[in-house]
């Protein structure tokens, strides 16, 4: 459907970030080729530091936009209606059983 809402998809399920921590991401957060994202602002205002495994750092080394775009955020999506039409159409083409998946499902389907 999208490749970039595909990556976002697998950011945030591979990594238990919230919809939030996720859109608010930039570029210049991310080091690839330590598998590593910075996590300026979270749910509890702490910020973290989160491991990206290697299936995501693939999937990010190839996000269409690129990434050499500094203080630019990671993924062009905000939190609006639109997102969540994305995400529908999605669950839709997926099938009937991930019916009940949401993006905060994403955040706790991480460590399993």
């Amino acid at each position: 459907m999208d490749a970039e809402l595909g990556i976002f998809l697998v950011f945030l399920c591979y990594t238990g970030c919230r919809l939030n921590e996720g859109l608010r991401l930039t570029c210049d957060r991310l080091i690839l080729g330590e598998a590593f994202a910075y996590i300026e602002q979270t749910k509890n205002d702490d910020p973290r530091g989160v491991h990206l495994p290697p299936y995501l750092v693939a999937q990010l080394a190839n996000h269409p936009r690129g990434l050499d775009r500094g203080k630019q955020k990671v993924f062009r999506f905000r939190k609006c209606g639109r997102l969540y039409t994305l995400m529908a159409k999605a669950k839709e083409a997926a099938g009937p059983d991930l019916a009940f998946v949401s993006f905060h499902i994403l955040c706790h389907t991480w460590a399993t």
